[in-house]
């Protein structure tokens, strides 16, 4: 079995986080590199 760790996140329509904020914890995530860190495999706004 190749089992293997994912973690979610999904921004609510009623999040007080804004759009653009989102996007910038996204791009964070594709950029920094720690071995606490899941890699970012894409996402959809």
């Amino acid at each position: 079995s190749d089992a293997q760790m994912a973690a979610m996140k999904q921004q609510a329509p009623e999040s007080v986080q804004g759009r653009k904020e989102f996007l910038v914890e996204v791009l964070m995530l594709t950029v920094l590199s720690q071995p606490n860190f899941v890699s970012l495999v894409g996402f959809c706004a």
